[in-house]
């Protein structure tokens, strides 16, 4: 185990040798150390810290500490120490967590139905839509489609589209119009809040969820009849009509999702790590590199030097007057950097074989000659 100096320590090498016995120059190559320390954590010595964090499952994520500047992996970690990667996914998004007050009761009577809570969090979807004004200019409009059920059980779908305003047949503006689409009459009760019945679900199901256009795969339906007329590739193993709706509304269901679930992201501010709705573990392991407090920097006596020289190269390249002793000190920093880079990963050729050409065992399932049953061959 390598012996670790201090940052005090660290910085009398390049204190002492320019001469700087009153080290005047400390507090600037105070400053610089914690951009060296990172340089040399990410790029030579690799020495993350590992971490394991419970995910909060009301927002599917983890906060990162505060003093995190790279995460280098993110692992399971089974009952039997056995670690799995878990690969990171930039198609998930924090803007799909949905945090809810309790467990399907999303309406403000706390009714319970399952049915009303899909249809009061229904996602309503926004599309940009361009058109022209009568000059010839482009528009362009926010249109947005929503469903909504009221306190008397009539369900409405809200469409928004642009159309054009016409004035003794001559084309005058065009505005953003809203259309209100009468759907179904399902069975409320005394609060408004619709009721978990066979009838709600198919009224809901067939006026709500119209035929899927021919590049989406539809939800729904079993292995014999598909959901929807003239559909002829489905998935069918949702577990009701209920679960097919709930997609239809905005939710994910546990029915319809990828099977590769193990994924993660980092959330767009950088402080956070995203995981799917159905994640199936409460617990990560994170590597991760962080850059400690100033005072608190640590390097290994192997790579004093190069700690060393880094801070009379970051000390030197922004002074207009050092220009050429910055390009001296950034070459000899370099050259320190692959040396000890090279020191830290010695190999063997008897450990080159083994990565480059690993022995293999290929099993055979053929007797052999000297077969006898009385030795442990055969079977």
């Amino acid at each position: 185990m390598s012996t670790y100096l201090t940052i005090d320590e660290l910085l009398d090498l390049p204190l002492l040798g320019m001469n700087d016995l009153l080290k005047r120059n400390k507090g600037r190559l105070l400053k610089f150390s914690k951009f060296v320390a990172d340089d040399l954590k990410l790029t030579v010595l690799r020495t993350p810290n590992r971490q394991i964090f419970n995910i909060d499952k009301r927002t599917n994520s983890i906060t990162l500490p505060c003093d995190y500047s790279e995460v280098s992996s993110v692992n399971l970690k089974d009952r039997w120490g056995n670690q799995i990667p878990v690969w990171r996914n930039e198609r998930l998004t924090g803007d799909i967590v949905d945090i809810a007050a309790l467990k399907d009761c999303a309406c403000e009577y706390k009714c319970g139905y399952k049915l009303c809570n899909t249809m009061k969090s229904y996602v309503a979807t926004k599309e940009v839509v361009t058109d022209k004004m009568p000059d010839n200019t482009d528009v362009s409009f926010t249109c947005v489609n929503r469903k909504t059920v009221d306190r008397s059980g009539n369900v409405h779908e809200q469409k928004q589209y642009p159309q054009r305003v016409y004035l003794s047949g001559v084309w005058t503006n065009t505005i953003l119009y809203t259309e209100n689409i009468y759907l179904c009459k399902v069975e409320v009760d005394k609060n408004g809040c619709v009721c978990d019945t066979e009838e709600n679900i198919e009224a809901l199901c067939n006026t709500c969820c119209p035929a899927p256009n021919p590049n989406a795969i539809p939800y729904g339906g079993n292995s014999e009849n598909p959901p929807c007329p003239d559909v002829n590739t489905w998935i069918y193993y949702c577990n009701s009509k209920m679960d097919w709706f709930s997609v239809q509304c905005g939710q994910e269901h546990l029915c319809c999702y990828d099977p590769f679930r193990d994924i993660y992201n980092i959330s767009e501010d950088g402080r956070r790590l995203l995981f799917p709705h159905n994640f199936g573990f409460d617990r990560v392991v994170v590597r991760w590199y962080g850059t400690p407090s100033t005072q608190a920097i640590t390097m290994p006596l192997i790579a004093a030097d190069v700690f060393a020289m880094g801070l009379l190269w970051w000390d030197a390249r922004f002074d207009p007057n050092k220009v050429q002793l910055a390009a001296v000190y950034g070459k000899q920093y370099s050259d320190l950097k692959w040396g000890l880079l090279g020191e830290l990963n010695k190999r063997r050729l008897a450990e080159y074989r083994m990565i480059l050409t690993p022995p293999t065992f290929v099993p055979s399932f053929i007797n052999p000659l000297n077969y006898s049953s009385n030795n442990n061959y055969g079977y």
